[in-house]
């Protein structure tokens, strides 16, 4: 993938997640063009790499985020397993970069309000995190989802009067 690629696909997906994201038809052009550019680039490595290398697992990743961006949970949920098997095969069950897919399966079992499906891969995520696998902001931001999962699976048992 080209740098222009790289650049133009940062520069679609970055206001995704800021609040000064477009809104409306502006917002939807930008995150397709994103979702276009980012399955270019998955296609370009699918053909040019081994199935089994990590970054076509990181170019599956991509193609998630953009996918969850968008609402569509099943595409997204579909390309972090893809992308977390290669990683578990290549890299190992406890890498960091397992870990952040373990926070994107969890991520987006929330965004389906299923908190319960959440807190499996959120949990093993804060685990392998936990044990030195990853940077703090990874783990900073699985211990919120974890506890937006617990919350909202149990919101009673979460709140606990002060002592």
């Amino acid at each position: 993938v080209s740098v222009r690629t790289r650049k133009k696909l940062i520069e679609v997906a970055l206001p995704l997640d800021a609040q000064a994201a477009p809104r409306g038809a502006e917002r939807e052009r930008d995150l397709a063009e994103a979702a276009a550019i980012a399955d270019r680039a998955l296609a370009i490595k699918t053909k040019t790499l081994d199935a089994s290398h990590p970054d076509l697992a990181a170019g599956m990743s991509v193609v998630a985020e953009v996918a969850r961006t968008r609402g569509d949970f099943r595409g997204a949920l579909t390309m972090d397993q893809r992308a977390m098997a290669i990683q578990e095969r290549t890299l190992g069950p406890k890498s960091a970069h397992v870990a952040k897919s373990l926070v994107s399966i969890g991520e987006t079992r929330l965004a389906q309000k299923k908190p319960a499906l959440a807190a499996g891969p959120l949990d093993r995520a804060v685990a392998n995190l936990e044990a030195g696998h990853g940077d703090k902001l990874v783990l900073a931001n699985a211990r919120f989802a974890l506890a937006r999962a617990s919350s909202a699976s149990s919101p009673a048992a979460v709140i606990a009067p002060l002592p």
